[in-house]
């Protein structure tokens, strides 16, 4: 009798546990409520008949049934009814969650808060008015939402209803876009500097192209001019042939005559004032080679005219394997035997690394220029 005394005791305490229990957890049923609360009134009862030892075989028998039937059901709720959902077990859930979750109630008051967001407030020394001063600290908004930052980590602070508020860890989604960000601003600084890149070499193509003009204008003028002076300086003259000096001091500019046609016609023009230009052997056929050539020659004549006074200018081109040579010579006066090169050997010069080419002057016994390609 003593251990059922002590059975129905443990039985009656836990069927309290169980009751408060079951209080606590708002969604249990009433029906299950109220059937619990009747077995824990009749273990009350049968406990003090117990303690009062006015034991029947009746009081016996219930009590040894309602003893077994709390523990088998306290073991089968343990093992097998964790399920259920309770004010406690929604708060253990929240407090798991990586998202910080908050609701309040119509006063602004917290009802439910997990850890996470707890410990973001308590870091931002927010006690009260908690929405309009986190979003008074965010850094920038995503469409409805905002943007918060709080030690060291980025959150997507979401508000729904002025009521229910999370924060969404958004760190590493925020660290890739901000690294997009950084390399599309990098991309953006290169097309720059490329463009900065282009634009100098478009001027520096300019430039080329402006000091091919001026050495251009400045070799077919200068040869020009020097004809009409030596046809001026003689005895003899006319107005055709004048008019005929004039008017081819300009003609070359926009010519789209080949660099043989140009040879052939630069000979006819020094005839008009008695030079004679004697050409052995052809151009290249290389037109770029060839138009390079006719400019050294036209140039050389100017200069054999206009320093050493000649009458006779000779070109010798001569055709190797795998080079071309050229040897202009003129009977003009014997050079000094220091030559300074001025902007026309220069110009001969500049055009001859265009192809490869070099240039020698010699002065021995009469002046000698020899060119190889």
């Amino acid at each position: 009798m003593r251990l059922l005394l002590i059975l129905t005791i443990v039985a009656t305490i836990l069927q309290a546990f169980r009751i408060s229990i079951y209080f606590l957890r708002k969604d249990v049923s009433s029906i299950k409520k109220i059937i619990e609360t009747v077995v824990l009134i009749s273990m009350v009862i049968l406990s003090y008949f117990n303690l009062t030892e006015n034991i029947l075989k009746l009081t016996f028998c219930i009590s040894t049934i309602l003893s077994l039937y709390i523990f088998l059901s306290f073991i089968y709720e343990k093992l097998f009814k964790n399920e259920y959902v309770s004010i406690l077990s929604v708060k253990n859930g929240i407090d798991l969650s990586d998202t910080g979750i908050m609701f309040l109630d119509s006063n602004d008051n917290i009802i439910l808060m997990n850890n996470l967001m707890s410990n973001i407030l308590k870091d931002l020394n927010i006690k009260e008015n908690y929405i309009d001063k986190l979003i008074n600290i965010c850094n920038g908004n995503i469409d409805d939402d905002y943007l918060l930052k709080c030690n060291n980590r980025v959150f997507l602070l979401k508000i729904f209803d002025n009521k229910e508020v999370s924060l969404i860890d958004i760190t590493e989604l925020y660290k890739l876009q901000e690294q997009e960000k950084l390399q599309n601003k990098k991309i953006k600084e290169n097309n720059e500097k490329l463009l900065d890149a282009i634009n100098n070499i478009e001027k520096i193509e300019k430039n080329k192209n402006l000091l091919k003009i001026k050495n251009e204008y400045h070799d077919i003028i200068g040869q020009r001019l020097a004809l009409l002076t030596k046809y001026l300086e003689q005895d003899t003259k006319d107005t055709k042939s004048i008019i005929f000096l004039l008017d081819s001091i300009y003609e070359d500019f926009d010519s789209k005559l080949s660099s043989d046609e140009k040879l052939k016609n630069l000979v006819k023009l020094y005839q008009v004032i008695g030079i004679n230009i004697i050409v052995k052997g052809k151009l290249p056929i290389d037109e770029k080679i060839a138009n390079i050539f006719f400019e050294i020659i036209r140039e050389a004549v100017t200069n054999a005219i206009i320093h050493a006074d000649s009458k006779n200018i000779k070109v010798v081109i001569t055709q190797y394997l795998d080079k071309t040579e050229m040897i202009i010579t003129n009977d003009g006066k014997k050079p000094s035997p220091t030559i300074y090169e001025n902007d026309g050997i220069k110009g001969m010069r500049r055009k001859l690394t265009l192809i490869n080419g070099s240039l020698n002057i010699s002065t021995e016994n009469y002046f000698v220029l020899k060119i190889i390609v």
